[in-house]
């Protein structure tokens, strides 16, 4: 209703505005003289962009009373501006776009993002591939992406990805899911996007904009690409081969790309890598108004995992020791590793008349993931790193230390300090049981998804947008044993409880068999929006609302001992629904400077790990769960002068009534036990401010800096309870019940640990007018903070678990002298790129090059504080020596990494289309 009442306002308060001018023109390839589809057409200082047609054609109108400034923008092509004046004809012709070597190679980084992350809750929100655009953001991404920098201290969850209208993002965690086209990176480097809180077109948006990719084969450029990379990150090879039919006079084209990663060991020992992706997209348009997309992916990888460490680890081994690896049977093999199989099809539909456009999606996801690792039951830790095969353990004893046995222990773990494949086979030797498991968690789901969205506009300076989409999922969870090492079978019971995992199935396990845990998620999500964009004179605005509701469901398929009334069968249908508003306020004083502020306030369902307290056990939901609130606003300044062009940017985003959970073992000070830790009522606040800006010295030389100054703090002090088994009749329960409310912990006003909250950097780049080019940054990232224990800033942490009261003796400065928070070193690094072009008659030859780190400096990019430590005098006896067995462990960073990059473009020399 408010929408309405807004449309209608606008309408009438603005009908006499002046009559806009129409604008048109057509864009070619330089070399093939081929239509450029999906090119896009923006005036700099407004909202106002559309996109070329199949035939290259576009046309727009302009209501500003002043000169604008039109760029044209298509990822593998030369940026182009026009300057046009209120007197010049409002037919610009023919012009024509050249490819571009520079944004070709820095599209190929971006989409290599994947070289940095190492554990699933390392994932950064550097996903703004359309980047190219803003330097601030191209920064964060190719710069401070190396050091787990988040843009606004945001997870990734709160940016979008979409692929021709569907949404990419995990329904299970938020966050868009990259690997599905990892390696793909020709038939996805057409994008546009919307950053933070600006007005999305396609629809609500996210606080951290949002990514659109658009695989019609007509928009990518027409031909056959070859590439082959050389690395030393993730993977040290790469082969990709593309080919492009354009247009034909029937109204047909497609796209065929595929591509392979590999490395036998990338940066971190011990971390193969193996991947590939396939392509097929097909187009077909019966005429200029309609449009048929077929897009079709399958990208696998396979991967070895590497570790935090402590400081004890690191100073014995340094940065690259990853105790996963071992020699089994003449090769080397992690322990852990991590699986992606997941394809997809898209199907969409597009309608584009004079003043309505409209599409329509449907995607179907099948697939898997696995994550391997080690189990033992009754049997001994087999990680290298376990306290008790350290110095430490020896050091830190209650009775005394002994550093006799602590340098025997040094001695052995320096002597073979990895993976000891051998010994496991050697503990199975003469018995059929298995105490070692190598196994998978596996995630198996098939989603379907629908969109439906369209773009109205009534009057040239109106436009009304609006849509909805769907998501329904259904994934299945279990663990699946992938080897006995040497063993016959596996009796599957809890080892803490003594308990069946199994209770209406066989006890012993084979090779293949689900054991452990076996669980089915249901979810459905929707969301539809709705929006009114204005423009008049000097000014521009927006409104735009949304309403949303999820559901979630749990399955248990095996009856454990510990809850054998709430494992097995269908739990309760969990369902949420909320609303979203934004709105944003644009002045442009002239063609050079403008003012602009948008806001947010929206309701957001929890994500689905966050929901269920233990779901592998049972299908207790976390207690009066209700949505989290998000309120945001920032203000932006830009500039464009004939040298000089920047932003400058404030924001203030709150979070309130945040959920998680968490799983570990601990001593607290109200008992010992494995738990389920459940954070509730937890709200989170990111205030600060951004700088980009760049500034033309010469023809060839372009200089720029880039600034962020954040404080991303815990904004309340948020409820804690823990939640536990209560099977077995020898354990000591904390509580019978399983459950004990810890009260709050005191964490407002601490830091979150959402990587470096300041970041500073300068750069300068030459480009030759020989077609070679050469760019260097030099880069400081600070003020990041590894992960709290929160159990550790309740009550509990001051209780004696022998006597249950505080500790004798202990004041409140020892208490915060304990758990007082500090800031990771400073982070310093020097990046460089280069690249070379050749023209070979119609087609290119393209080189690029980067060594990031090139110092080869080592720094720590975030971490975690461990839970084992649960009360004071745990922590104080670990401590004692500075050298503490359960202190924090930490992510590295890698050092000196290059990349090498070479692609020769073969273009068509006619477009059948144009014959």
């Amino acid at each position: 209703m408010v929408l309405i009442v807004f449309l209608g306002a606008v309408y009438q308060c603005f009908a006499y505005d002046q009559q806009p001018t129409p604008i048109s023109g057509q864009l070619l390839d330089v070399d093939s003289g081929a239509p450029l589809v999906g090119v896009t057409i923006s005036v700099v200082g407004s909202g106002l962009q559309t996109k070329s047609d199949a035939e290259g054609k576009f046309t727009f109108r302009i209501s500003l009373a002043t000169d604008a400034e039109i760029l044209f923008e298509k990822t593998g092509y030369a940026q182009y501006r026009h300057i046009w004046q209120l007197e010049n004809s409002s037919d610009l012709g023919v012009i024509y776009l050249h490819p571009s070597l520079r944004n070709e190679s820095t599209t190929t980084l971006s989409l290599s993002q994947e070289d940095l992350l190492e554990g699933d809750d390392q994932d950064v929100a550097v996903g703004f591939l359309q980047a190219e655009r803003e330097v601030f953001y191209r920064r964060a991404a190719f710069d401070f992406g190396q050091a787990f920098f988040r843009v606004r201290g945001y997870d990734a969850a709160w940016g979008n990805v979409h692929i021709n209208g569907i949404r990419m993002n995990s329904m299970f965690n938020g966050r868009p899911q990259w690997s599905h086209w990892g390696g793909l990176n020709d038939v996805v480097r057409n994008q546009t996007g919307v950053l933070t809180l600006d007005r999305d077109q396609h629809g609500f948006g996210n606080l951290l904009g949002s990514t659109y990719i658009d695989t019609a084969p007509s928009g990518l450029r027409p031909g056959l690409r070859l590439t082959t990379s050389v690395a030393n990150r993730s993977y040290t090879n790469r082969l990709m081969a593309t080919y492009t039919h354009p247009v034909s006079a029937k109204g047909f084209a497609y796209t065929l790309s595929a591509s392979r990663r590999w490395a036998s060991q990338g940066y971190m020992p011990g971390t193969f890598y193996d991947a590939y992706g396939v392509y097929l997209g097909t187009e077909f348009s019966w005429n200029p108004k309609h449009k048929l997309l077929f897009t079709g992916f399958w990208a696998s990888q396979k991967r070895g995992r590497s570790s935090a460490l402590t400081q004890e680890v690191y100073d014995l081994l340094g940065n690259r020791y990853n105790p996963y690896w071992g020699n089994l049977n003449g090769e080397t093999t992690n322990s852990r590793q991590r699986e992606i199989q997941e394809p997809f099809a898209i199907f969409q539909y597009r309608f584009t008349g004079d003043v309505f456009k409209v599409s329509a999606s449907a995607m179907y996801q099948t697939g898997i993931q696995k994550n391997a690792r080690v189990g033992y039951f009754n049997a001994p830790n087999p990680d290298p790193t376990y306290y008790r095969y350290l110095p430490s353990f020896y050091i830190n004893s209650p009775i005394g230390a002994n550093f006799e046995n602590a340098d025997l222990a040094r001695q052995a773990f320096l002597s073979d300090p990895q993976w000891q494949w051998a010994a496991l086979f050697e503990a199975h030797q003469n018995q059929t049981e298995a105490h070692y498991v190598w196994y998978d968690d596996v995630v198996a789901t098939n989603r379907f998804s629908g969109a439906l969205q369209f773009n109205y506009t009534p009057k040239p300076q109106w436009q009304i947008d609006g849509g909805i989409q769907f998501n329904g999922a259904k994934s299945e969870n279990y663990a699946q044993i992938r080897d006995l090492l040497g063993a016959e079978y596996h009796n599957d019971i809890d080892p803490f409880s003594e308990t069946a995992n199994d209770m209406d199935g066989p006890l012993k396990k084979y090779k293949g068999d689900r054991f452990s845990y076996d669980f089915d998620t249901k979810s459905t999500q929707w969301e539809a929006f709705l929006q009114s964009h204005y423009q008049w004179k000097k000014w521009e605005g927006f409104i735009s609302g949304k309403v949303w509701g999820n559901t979630y469901k749990k399955i248990g398929n095996f009856r454990n001992g510990r809850y054998p009334d709430t494992s097995l069968g269908t739990g309760e249908t969990i369902g949420f629904s909320g609303y979203g508003l934004k709105s944003g306020l644009r002045y442009q004083f002239n063609g050079r400077h403008r003012l602009g502020v948008n806001v947010l306030h929206e309701e957001r369902p929890p994500f689905q790990k966050n929901t269920y307290i233990n779901p592998r056990e049972n299908q207790q939901l976390i207690p009066n769960i209700s949505p989290m609130t998000i309120q945001a606003w920032e203000a932006q300044y830009w500039m464009r002068l004939p040298q000089w062009n920047g932003r400058f940017t404030v924001y203030n985003t709150h979070f309130q009534n945040l959920t998680e959970v968490g799983y570990f073992f601990t001593d607290a000070g109200v008992g010992s036990d494995f738990v389920q830790q459940v954070t509730t009522e937890m709200d989170t606040r990111h205030l600060g401010g951004e700088i980009g800006v760049t500034y033309k010295a010469s023809s060839a030389v372009d200089l720029s800096m880039v600034a962020s100054v954040g404080k991303f703090t815990y904004a309340n002090n948020s409820e804690l309870t823990i939640n536990f088994d209560t099977a077995g009749s020898d354990e000591d329960f904390i509580n019978p019940e399983g459950v004990l409310n810890l009260g709050t912990a005191s964490l407002k006003g601490l830091r979150l640990p959402q990587g470096p909250q300041t970041a500073l950097s300068v750069g300068c780049h030459y480009r030759d007018p020989k077609y070679w080019w050469l760019g260097v940054t030099a880069n400081y990232l600070g003020k990041s903070y590894i992960a709290l224990s929160r159990l550790a800033h309740t009550q509990s942490f001051t209780l004696d678990p022998e006597t249950g009261q505080p500790f004798t003796g202990v004041t409140q400065n020892d208490y915060e002298r304990a758990l007082r928070q500090s800031a990771l070193p400073e982070m310093y690094f020097l990046n460089l790129t280069g690249g070379k072009s050749w023209r070979l008659g119609g087609n290119y030859l393209s080189l690029f090059v980067s060594v990031n780190n090139l110092f080869d400096g080592i720094f720590r990019t975030g971490g975690y504080e461990q839970n084992r430590n649960g009360n004071y005098g745990q922590w104080y006896q670990d401590n004692l020596s500075g050298q503490p067995s359960f202190g924090p462990k930490y992510w590295f960073g890698y050092g000196r990494t290059y990349f090498v990059n070479l692609a020769y473009s073969l273009s068509l020399k006619k477009n059948p289309k144009t014959e």
